[in-house]
């Protein structure tokens, strides 16, 4: 779809991508210059599915040090 095209119909454009959940190409000169998805499941947060206990964590509270890393995966640690 031409970028021109695209800026006159947009909110169109995105109800079909939510409906029927394809792609739509972008093009400007005939080249595409973008691509609009629609998004992917919310379910997932940090690679970790979505649930209460987790949903309110913060960045902090999900760091780990490499000996919990190695004790999840249960491999050892890399020696520095």
């Amino acid at each position: 779809m031409p970028i021109h095209e695209l800026e006159d119909h947009l909110s169109s454009v995105i109800a079909t991508i939510v409906e029927t959940g394809e792609e739509v190409e972008v093009t400007r000169h005939g080249r595409v210059v973008a691509r609009l998805v629609p998004p992917r499941g919310s379910h997932v947060i940090l690679g970790l599915g979505a649930r209460p206990d987790i949903d309110s964590r913060t960045v902090e509270d999900l760091r780990w040090t490499d000996d919990e890393i190695a004790q999840m995966v249960e491999e050892p640690t890399i020696p520095r």
